[in-house]
């Protein structure tokens, strides 16, 4: 099995850090890919302007770009679903798929989203807030 990514040229933006470099958006989700290319052609219909998602998997672009085919970087996004329920975890809201915290099923999963946002959710972690 592979993850598939969805992203578009037209949704490239400017790093905040390089000047005149642009990054580009993976997103995990086509749903969400769809609804950033719409909201950037300012259309329900980006064909309509020549704007198409690009599909590929994780695996094929890692080999690419080991490859030096592809020129980065990228930034990869979360689902807003799995985004949502993730914050709503990290807030104390919806536990209903984790398993109590004084569990050890529980434990690891509190564990993990510390990883991912950071100890005191400010931007430390792999998805900064």
């Amino acid at each position: 099995a592979t993850l598939p990514l969805c992203g578009a040229r037209a949704l490239r933006k400017p790093l905040d850090d390089e000047p005149g470099a642009l990054v580009t958006p993976l997103f995990l989700s086509h749903e969400d890919a769809r609804e950033a290319l719409a909201a950037a052609a300012g259309t329900d219909d980006p064909a309509s302007r020549g704007l198409l998602l690009e599909a590929c998997a994780l695996s094929s672009l890692a080999e690419q770009l080991v490859a030096g085919r592809v020129d980065g970087p990228f930034l990869f996004v979360p689902s807003r679903r799995a985004a949502r329920f993730c914050a709503e975890l990290q807030s104390g809201g919806s536990t209903a798929a984790v398993p109590p915290t004084g569990s050890r099923a529980g434990g690891a999963a509190r564990r993990s989203l510390t990883s991912l946002y950071g100890s005191g959710g400010g931007g430390a972690g792999l998805f900064p807030s």
